[in-house]
């Protein structure tokens, strides 16, 4: 009968490396452009939400609507609500960049 093999769990492990000083200064910059991208797109859709619809499709009280330009604004709306949500996405997946850089440069992750 034979033994089983016990593996010796120091040899599975991989060496560690040495923290990089300069790879999480350049990993927290990137996240931090990220959160600033995040701010600057918040900023924006605040600007464009805080205006009542009426306003944002063109009806003016008192005067007949006119629907071809109702119609145009409209889908102007639409437009700066896909560049806004396309915005946001990138903020985060530059934010999320920025910690996975810092954590590789502490030797964490992958």
């Amino acid at each position: 009968m034979s033994r089983p093999q016990v593996s010796d769990p120091s040899a599975d492990a991989r060496p560690r490396a040495k923290p990089d000083g300069c790879g999480g200064l350049v990993g927290i910059l990137v996240f931090l452009l990220g959160v600033g991208l995040l701010l600057y797109t918040f900023r924006l859709a605040l600007d464009i939400l805080a205006v009542s619809p009426r306003e944002a499709i063109g009806l003016k009280s008192g005067e007949p609507a006119d629907i071809v330009r109702s119609g145009q604004n409209f889908l102007g709306l639409v437009q700066n609500v896909l560049v806004l949500t396309l915005m946001a996405a990138v903020g985060g997946l530059v934010s999320a960049r920025g910690v996975r850089l810092y954590g590789a440069s502490r030797g964490c992750g992958d």
